[in-house]
């Protein structure tokens, strides 16, 4: 008879059911790295790799190699953003290419020049994914 009830009892307290509620938390994902839309159909190109900044004749002038990541980018220009500090900061922009594109990297050189202020001792320049600073190289006239 125990092993009867005993039997019994195992048998129903396999019969409860156990309701358990969980809550699904999605998981937050960061935005793709994209570049920062400048004005409809300008982003960034992809790295700034080189920069040069020097003061001649009162003017600050520039030069800055940047790499996109495919072929066909087109309208390359370097967009001036504000003063930061005593930095000027810039970033280099183009227009994507639409539909297919080559895989190769497309390299772009921009030369730059405008009034200089008192002050400026180094430039900003600014990629989708790095940044460059340098001293101004104060030359002649400056």
């Amino acid at each position: 008879m125990r092993k009867a009830l005993l039997l019994s009892a195992l048998v129903l307290a396999g019969c409860n059911e156990t309701v358990v509620t969980t809550r699904q938390v999605p998981l937050v994902s960061p935005e793709p790295s994209r570049p920062n839309a400048i004005r409809p159909g300008y982003d960034r190109m992809l790295t700034v790799d080189k920069l040069y900044a020097w003061c001649e004749d009162g003017a600050l002038k520039m030069q800055v190699s940047a790499t996109a990541n495919s072929g066909g980018w087109s309208n390359p220009r370097l967009n001036r953003l504000g003063t930061e500090g005593d930095a000027p900061a810039f970033e280099v922009v183009a227009v994507r290419p639409q539909g297919m594109a080559s895989q190769a990297l497309q390299h772009f050189t921009f030369s730059y020049q405008e009034p200089m202020t008192r002050g400026v001792g180094r430039v900003r320049v600014l990629g989708q994914s790095n940044e460059l600073i340098t001293g101004v190289f104060i030359g002649r006239g400056c």
